[in-house]
């Protein structure tokens, strides 16, 4: 069965934005799903636009799931044209204070 966020839902996961750009338009996020197959809890899911949402699919993208870190923040591991990022805030990967490349 396939859960389905409501807008205020998507906000109060996201802060109104798509996790890797920031794109604000309600009518182009989705939720999905860190782990494929998963569940839709909270710590398996990413609000992303429709541009970002389809990188994710084409391998562009890659997730790998949410730490818990020991600084008292969910940190996202994930993979970008095989970069490594680790992602402590939702406000986009390409924000250089929120991002770390390894």
């Amino acid at each position: 069965m396939k859960k389905r966020y409501s807008r205020q839902q998507k906000k109060k996961l996201s802060e109104g934005k798509c996790f890797l750009c920031g794109e604000t338009n309600y009518n182009v996020l989705h939720a999905h799903r860190i782990i494929e197959g998963g569940t839709y809890h909270p710590n398996n899911v990413l609000v992303l636009c429709a541009n970002c949402h389809s990188k994710t699919h084409s391998g562009e993208v890659k997730f790998d799931r949410k730490y818990y870190s020991t600084t008292g923040q969910w940190v996202v591991h994930m993979f970008v044209d095989q970069k490594e990022y680790w992602i402590s805030e939702p406000k986009g990967f390409s924000s250089e204070s929120n991002c770390s490349e390894r």
